[in-house]
């Protein structure tokens, strides 16, 4: 299967513009024979987390998170993936779900429906702080592929991964967050899932700007579990014959994906539920023992 890893430039807070970009790149993609695109975080809004104060934060999540499937986000990317019969599957946004706020990515259909919703499940400090809720649910979609979907500071815990993979992930999509510097760790903990779950893994990065102020470029990054790093994709990098610049701010990125993947056999599977149920047991039964000692002591 042909799909197409979308290295966008987005604008801080201005959906319309970052909409019409993103309809550039699917059409390309989708006219180039991709049957899957990819596109980064933060789609409509852009970072905004990343780059922007406290106060402005408060009023980004009150003003901006919205509902899945009625908010424009969802109906703008279900819309774009009807017109170019392609399966879309999208990093995270600001849900807005009650009094909950989540990032939560998305997997449309070439029908337009939503056919895989992601809430994040780890947060940082500063998630906590703002606001943010954790999701609770693992979430592959099987778009012919098996693909597992991680975000922001899901890939530092291997829980995560392993999870994805005893689910039967072929290949993990993994949405950082654009932060103003990037995290040179993030390349080794990447190398190092795909590797200890031996499936491929695609980051998505891409390039920050606020009005016409460049502020920050992450690399999309490909890793395969024999072949280490096989592509970091910026702007400015060599251009193949796979990679299609739409602009001189946008860059896609076609891979076969066939090529990389491998089919999990079941047995597998199950031993490494098994392995994975036993070591947490153990854990939760040691952290148990260790809390009733420290009660006996403080008493």
């Amino acid at each position: 299967m042909k799909i197409a890893i979308a290295h966008m430039t987005l604008k801080l807070l201005s959906k319309k513009l970052n909409f019409e970009r993103a309809k550039k790149v699917v059409h390309e993609a989708k006219q180039k024979g991709a049957k899957v695109v990819i596109l980064p975080s933060m789609i409509n809004l852009g970072p905004a987390i990343s780059f922007t104060s406290p106060a402005q934060l408060k009023s980004i999540l009150k003003n901006h998170a919205e509902r899945i499937p009625s908010g424009g986000t969802a109906y703008f990317l279900s819309t774009l993936a009807v017109q170019n019969s392609i399966f879309i599957i999208s990093g995270p946004i600001l849900e807005r779900a009650g009094p909950k706020v989540f990032l939560t990515s998305l997997a449309i259909s070439p029908t337009g429906n939503i056919v895989g919703k992601y809430r994040k499940i780890v947060l940082s400090h500063s998630d906590i702080s703002i606001g943010l809720s954790s999701g609770k649910s693992l979430e592959v979609v099987d778009m012919k592929e098996k693909y597992g979907i991680m975000a922001e500071w899901d890939s530092y815990h291997p829980e995560i991964a392993r999870g994805l993979t005893i689910l039967g992930s072929t290949v993990l999509i993994n949405f950082p967050r654009i932060e103003p510097v990037f995290d040179k760790k993030l390349k080794k903990i990447l190398e190092t899932r795909s590797i200890e779950n031996n499936v491929p893994i695609m980051s998505i990065g891409g390039i920050i700007k606020s009005q016409d102020q460049f502020l920050a470029e992450f690399p999309s990054l490909i890793y395969d579990p024999y072949e280490g790093l096989l592509e970091e994709i910026t702007l400015e990098s060599k251009k193949e014959e796979k990679t299609m610049k739409v602009s001189d701010e946008d860059k896609v990125v076609l891979l076969e994906l066939q090529n990389y993947t491998q089919k999990p056999q079941l047995q597998e599977q199950k031993y490494l539920m098994e392995l994975f149920t036993t070591v947490y047991k153990d854990l939760k039964k040691k952290m148990e023992g260790q809390e009733e000692e420290a009660t006996k002591h403080s008493e």
